[in-house]
């Protein structure tokens, strides 16, 4: 069975393990599976040149009527080659530009795929595959100690001008969180493909209000087990949090080329420190002599949650 790839978008908050969403009982428990996989790579970040070859079989010990669930293995992050992935990046977006200024849907594709952007030949094999092909294993780059993500749009993925779609994939380590953010131009659609994560978002101002304690808005939880998936409302504050001793994978779509991310926790505490502090009230109060040494302590998109989950694991690996 060969598997595709994982991706995500995402962005933070301060986060703990008690300030993430309750376990529900009584969940879905994913029916045990055996797989192997064996990868062959050769990497090079930015580059076509980073391959991946799956081979997989599995047996199910689930009950009768359960269908069998795989275990995805992640790919392996290639080498660091920053040269190489800056001089991809910036050739990408300056095709991207070109494609943009195109007038017709033919004229783009004859710019994005044919030999000189003429419309008489094809583009070499290479040089197609690298124009059509987005490999998410290869490109996806570490971000803070949670894990890995990229997301491929318009601007890094050319082809994708003017179709409203762009797709991230997220490797999310044990006990980590792609932390609270929005997607203010698309909504999200999010499956899981390894794991088991739980997530939740909360749409704006009014949605199940509660004015005797202040609450504006209600968070919605959901937890997803491998080939689950779930959706995130445009605008929404959205999370996914792996509180596993193992690696998780999801893949987000978003109906939009340019989604946009804005970091929920970071964006707040980097307004004007009167602002926040108003904000927070007197009793949270955050005066300018430690809200700049607060600032360094927010952690970036994928955050590594510590306290009950990592004690967990670490009992469970003795």
């Amino acid at each position: 069975m060969s598997v595709a790839r994982y991706i995500v978008a995402g962005l933070g908050a301060a986060a703990s393990v008690s300030a993430a969403p309750y376990q529900q009982e009584g969940q879905y428990s994913a029916p045990s599976s055996t797989l192997s996989t064996a990868y062959v790579s050769a990497a090079t970040y930015g580059s076509a040149s980073y391959s991946a070859t799956q081979s997989a079989s599995y047996t199910a010990s689930a009950p009768s009527g359960n269908p069998a669930v795989p275990t995805i293995v992640q790919p392996a992050a290639p080498p660091a080659n920053p040269a190489a992935a800056s001089s991809a990046a910036a050739a990408a977006a300056s095709l991207a530009r070109e494609a943009v200024l195109d007038v017709t849907n033919v004229q783009r594709f004859n710019t994005l795929l044919t030999v000189d952007g003429a419309g008489q030949q094809l583009l070499p094999p290479d040089q197609l595959r690298e124009r059509t092909v987005f490999d998410f294993g290869a490109r996806a780059a570490p971000l803070g100690q949670g894990g890995r993500f990229v997301l491929a749009n318009e601007n890094n993925f050319p082809i994708l001008v003017e179709q409203g779609i762009a797709t991230a994939v997220g490797f999310l380590n044990p006990c980590s969180m792609n932390s609270p953010h929005t997607h203010p131009r698309a909504t999200e659609w999010l499956t899981v493909v390894q794991g088991k994560l739980q997530s939740g978002f909360m749409l704006e101002n009014g949605f199940l209000a509660n004015a005797a304690i202040g609450q504006l808005t209600t968070q919605v939880p959901t937890e997803l087990h491998a080939f689950q998936g779930t959706v995130f409302p445009q605008g929404s504050i959205h999370f996914q949090f792996n509180n596993e001793c193992e690696p998780a994978t999801f893949i987000a779509t978003l109906n939009n080329a340019d989604p946009g991310t804005s970091q929920v926790a970071q964006n707040f505490f980097f307004q004007d420190e009167k602002i926040v502090n108003i904000t927070l009230g007197e009793i949270n109060n955050i005066d300018g002599s430690n809200i700049d040494q607060f600032r360094k302590t927010l952690p970036a998109n994928l955050v590594q949650a510590v306290d009950s989950c990592l004690a967990k694991c670490e009992k469970k690996s003795h």
